[in-house]
């Protein structure tokens, strides 16, 4: 390749990773307000009496909520561009398998045990062992992807994790959540699912824009949610008598407000993971945490203590170790020394 070609080309291409890189950051604050608006729903009619029917009932319900709300709002952005034609089209090509794959990873698996985890453990400490996500995706990203991770870059993953653990480390209340183990053991199903989600959403998006992309994975994650809905709540089909009641519910008007974090938050973090990989962006999220703990502070009344401080310089320490220096991201994805492209959908059919 013509030497001043290929110049342009990384300057190009670095361009583009700065850019993911900040997208990631973006993803991970807002993901942090979800909880806040998924507590307040919790405490409302009636999911405050329905979470007494079944353990599962309410997180399903919430799942299939939050990303059915999501995945209408998404698809409104994409209708304004003129991209919602490609939602059918990508639903018959590989890549658009992928994206399904990636969509019951991240929807029924992970959201679901994600919001079983805030019931049994706390909005806060489900997003503490939900930090662990970097730790499994970048194994997954290694095994699968072949992303090049460094000895640097998994020394900044532990201390992200480590960070994101210390933020908001405070030993629980006993009577207050009396199955926290049990949520932990669903936060931690969660991080493995929102992992292996970005993994295969990142192989789909080589040629898949991310945009549709992410569209696409609300529409199935919500159906997918909607349909387990009967099956894990183990209530059968009365269960989705329950939905409906919910929808006109002040419940889901506090979903309205987490289900458009969690779309601006995906809309991010999908790009993050096109631009910068999969490993380096979920490396990034536990981020997610600071914004979680501090509106904690404001809204609910907690107090920060010292382990707050000494985790958010962890937290930071690591991140920075992560993402290095931006010009060493360009080959983070190099297939034989040549940077991967997006490919038009018909090319990849």
């Amino acid at each position: 390749m013509n030497e001043s070609v290929k110049a342009r080309l990384d300057k190009k291409n670095l361009k583009y990773v700065k850019y993911g890189i900040a997208w990631a950051v973006t993803a991970g604050l807002t993901y942090g307000v979800g909880p806040t608006f998924q507590t307040f729903a919790m405490g409302e009619q009636p999911f405050a009496s329905l979470a007494l029917m079944s353990l599962m009932l309410i997180p399903m319900i919430m799942a299939a909520m939050q990303d059915g709300i999501a995945a209408i709002l998404v698809f409104l952005k994409n209708a304004q561009a003129g991209k919602h034609r490609e939602y059918l089209r990508i639903a018959k090509t590989k890549p658009g398998r992928f994206i399904m794959l990636a969509a019951f990873f991240g929807g029924p698996l992970a959201l679901g045990s994600y919001m079983a985890a805030v019931t049994l453990c706390g909005p806060v400490y489900s997003l503490i062992f939900t930090a662990m996500l970097p730790a499994f995706g970048a194994l997954a990203s290694r095994l699968f992807l072949k992303e090049h991770i460094n000895g640097r870059a998994w020394i900044g993953i532990g201390l992200a994790v480590a960070g994101a653990i210390t933020v908001g480390w405070i030993p629980p209340s006993g009577e207050a959540y009396p199955h926290f183990y049990l949520g932990v053991l669903f936060a931690l199903v969660c991080a493995i699912g929102w992992a292996l989600e970005m993994v295969v959403a990142t192989a789909g998006m080589d040629f898949v824009d991310p945009e549709i992309a992410i569209g696409f994975r609300f529409v199935i994650s919500g159906l997918l949610s909607f349909l387990a809905i009967p099956i894990v709540s183990g209530l059968g089909l009365v269960s989705w008598g329950y939905f409906f009641e919910s929808i006109s519910s002040l419940s889901a008007v506090w979903m309205i407000g987490a289900a458009l974090f969690a779309g601006g938050s995906y809309y991010f973090y999908y790009r993050a993971g096109n631009a910068a990989g999969a490993a380096r962006s979920m490396a990034i999220n536990p981020i997610m945490t600071i914004s979680a703990t501090v509106l904690g502070v404001i809204i609910f009344g907690a107090t920060l203590k010292i382990n707050f401080f000494i985790g958010l310089v962890v937290l930071l320490i690591g991140c920075v170790l992560v993402v290095g220096k931006p010009s060493e991201l360009i080959s983070l994805r190099d297939i034989e020394g040549k940077p991967s492209e997006l490919i038009p959908i018909k090319d990849a059919e």
